[in-house]
């Protein structure tokens, strides 16, 4: 049986409105199942609150967080 491996991306972000919208956009358009694949976009700092705990096509979604990590810049 020749099956699909399971894909998972991680996106940490901060004030880029314009990218997270591409980013979709082109998570969305991925010639792969959307069974097969995860899209995992961490806003740090609060500012896409309004997308967050949502699904978007292809098993994307935008975890938003109240402040920001360190490690992220």
């Amino acid at each position: 049986m020749n099956s699909l491996p399971n894909i998972f991306a991680f996106c940490p972000t901060f004030g880029r409105p314009k990218c997270i919208a591409n980013i979709l956009e082109q998570w969305k358009r991925m010639d792969y199942p959307d069974d097969k694949r995860e899209l995992i976009i961490v806003d740090d700092g609060d500012q896409y609150r309004a997308l967050a705990n949502q699904k978007f096509p292809g098993n994307a979604e935008i975890i938003s967080l109240p402040r920001r990590f360190s490690c992220f810049g």
